[in-house]
């Protein structure tokens, strides 16, 4: 197997391993506080899941792009130097920097998404009458 590609798999085990402790953590700290707020905790952990996917496809998606014009330009360097062109890690670059990146939003916006998702009007209503 290829370095990248070990650290690739060690990254996501590290990610997976951490993801089910905080989740078990959380979940038991729920149940503690009682049975009854295990859906909205679910719901949580839904939220948080959707903007994780969300972001980390968008990161993983302009990562790639981005790797990819770097390299087209750096092509005709090599080219004029007659040099051979190295492979680039843009693939597993971009994968990890999408899965720390996803991780980090993803608990800063919790919150924000959850009030936005969830809105409701308060105010009072006057009839013309």
């Amino acid at each position: 197997m290829k370095k990248r590609t070990i650290f690739v798999l060690i990254v996501l085990a590290i990610f997976i391993i951490g993801a089910v402790i905080s989740f078990r953590a959380d979940y038991l700290e729920t149940l503690e506080i009682g049975e009854e707020y295990t859906e909205v905790f679910l719901q949580n952990i839904k939220y948080k899941i959707y903007i994780a996917v969300i972001n980390f496809i968008a990161v993983f998606c302009i990562a790639c792009v981005t790797n990819s014009l770097i390299k087209k330009g750096l092509r005709q360097f090599f080219e004029e130097e007659k040099k051979e062109m190295p492979k680039l890690p843009n693939k597993s670059l971009a994968f990890v920097v999408a899965l720390v990146t996803s991780i980090v939003v993803s608990n800063m916006f919790l919150q924000k998404v959850i009030m936005f998702v969830n809105a409701g009007e308060f105010g009072i209503r006057r009839s013309n009458v």
